[in-house]
C-alpha cells in the first residue's frame, strides 16, 4: 500500500511538472502578445507627440542587453516610427533601437543620419546625436564607416565631434585607429595655426579636446588589437 501511495505521489508531481513546462512558453508568448497589442494601441490612440514618446520609452523598460533579444514586433514597430515626420518621435525611436541593441535597423538609421538636416532642419542635431549614440551600441561595418567618414570630413567645427568620438569609444572597433590618428593630426594642425597667430586659447580649446580624445581612444584600440581581440 505504501508503494502504491508513493507511486501516485511521484506520478502526480511528474504530471504537474510536465503541465507547467508545457504551459510556460504559451504564457510567455501570451504576455508578449498582450504587450505588443497594448503598446501599439496606446501609441495609435493619440496624436499627442509627448504621449507617444512616453509609450516608446516603455519598450526597453526591463530589457537586459546581455541576456535578452528584442522581440520582432519591437523591431518592426520601431522601423515604422523611424519613418515618422516628427523629429521628437524619430529621436526617441533611435534611442530605443540602441537600448534594445537592434542591429537590423542600422541601415535605416544611417540613411536618416544623412537626410536629417534636410528632413528635420532645426531639430536635426538631436536626431543625429540619437543615431550616433545608437550606432555606437549596435556596431557593424556600416556604423564604423559612417564614423570614419565623419572624422575624415570634420574640421572640428561641427556639433557632433564629441558624440562621434564617444560612440567610437563604445564601438571598440580597431579599424578606426587610422581615422582617429588622422583626425587628431588635423586638430593639431588647426591648433598650431591658431597658436602661430597668438590666438586666445579659448578659440582652440575644442580642438585640443578633440585631439586628446582621439589619441586616447586610438591608444586603447591599439591595445585591443595587440591583445588579439580585434573585432
Amino acid at each position: 500500500m505504501l508503494h502504491v501511495t508513493a507511486f501516485i505521489r511521484v506520478t502526480f508531481f511528474s504530471l504537474m511538472f510536465v503541465f507547467l513546462l508545457a504551459h510556460t512558453p504559451v504564457n510567455a508568448a501570451d504576455k508578449e502578445k498582450s504587450m505588443e497589442q497594448s503598446t501599439i494601441t496606446s501609441y495609435q490612440a493619440t496624436d499627442n507627440t509627448i504621449l507617444k514618446r512616453k509609450v516608446l520609452k516603455t519598450l526597453s523598460g526591463d530589457f537586459n542587453a546581455e541576456t535578452d533579444v528584442a522581440a520582432q514586433w519591437k523591431v518592426d514597430f520601431l522601423k515604422k516610427v523611424l519613418g515618422e515626420r516628427s523629429p521628437i518621435l524619430v529621436e526617441e525611436a533611435a534611442y530605443q533601437t540602441g537600448n534594445l541593441h537592434i542591429k537590423e535597423l542600422n541601415r535605416e538609421l544611417i540613411t536618416l543620419f544623412h537626410k536629417a538636416e534636410e528632413k528635420f532642419m532645426g531639430y536635426s542635431e538631436r536626431v543625429q546625436t540619437a543615431i550616433v549614440n545608437t550606432l555606437g551600441k549596435t556596431g557593424g561595418a556600416d556604423a564604423a564607416k559612417l564614423f570614419g567618414d565623419y572624422l575624415d570630413n570634420d574640421n572640428g567645427a561641427a556639433y557632433l565631434g564629441y558624440e562621434i568620438l564617444a560612440a567610437i569609444e563604445e564601438l571598440d572597433d580597431p579599424s578606426l585607429i587610422t581615422p582617429l590618428h588622422k583626425y587628431a593630426e588635423k586638430m593639431d594642425r588647426r591648433i598650431a595655426k591658431l597658436k602661430a597667430k597668438n590666438a586666445d586659447p579659448i578659440f582652440y580649446s575644442k580642438f585640443l579636446m578633440f585631439s586628446k580624445l582621439a589619441k586616447g581612444i586610438a591608444e586603447t584600440l591599439s591595445k585591443v588589437k595587440e591583445g588579439g581581440n580585434e573585432k
